[in-house]
């Protein structure tokens, strides 16, 4: 199914074929296929969720409801949402951190988390880590509107080994500039 585009005029009955059109293009919103016009195409991936496909070099743009302490302000259409990972090779050391600069300005600080992704001997894979050379954390400080300082440290304060590397996982949410 696909949209037909279809017209009345004021004070006119529409003839069945008109409301027939009316239906196609119901069913056609239903199921997706008469969104695909658009530059940011919606589908319907299934009878439960939307599938959002932006073009190459795109991001999909949302509105999100944003809460600075206590107040709340939507954040209207301009939206986004940041993903990455890293990797240290902290040397003999229990901490270890590196600028993280975003692809994008956001117009203020946006909200970041950042986790641990666990260690390794000398893999530099992402997804090779794990908990076997030591119980660590991660941060995000420093936080402007261009990066973000990331930090991993042990918790019990003993040094990683030299050639050790550690992982760690993060995402920006914010208004692009």
């Amino acid at each position: 199914m696909a949209y037909t585009s279809w017209s009345v005029v004021f004070g006119e009955q529409p003839s069945a074929a008109k409301w027939n059109i009316l239906g196609t293009n119901d069913a056609s919103f239903n199921d997706g296929s008469g969104l695909n016009n658009i530059s940011n195409p919606i589908t319907a991936a299934s009878s439960s969720h939307l599938k959002l496909v932006a073009g190459t070099n795109k991001l999909v743009k949302t509105t999100v409801l944003r809460q600075d302490d206590t107040t709340n302000s939507y954040q209207s259409g301009n939206t986004v949402m940041l993903t990455g990972w890293g990797v240290f090779t902290p040397g003999v050391a229990n901490v270890a951190s590196e600028i993280v600069t975003f692809g994008v300005t956001f117009s203020q600080r946006p909200i970041v988390t950042m986790t641990y992704g666990g260690d390794n001997a000398s893999s530099t894979v992402y997804g090779n880590g794990a908990v076997t050379l030591k119980i660590a954390t991660g941060m995000a400080t420093d936080i402007t509107t261009t990066s973000f300082k990331a930090t991993v440290f042990t918790r019990d304060s003993t040094n990683w080994a030299a050639g050790n590397t550690t992982f760690y996982q993060w995402m920006a949410v914010g208004e692009i500039a």
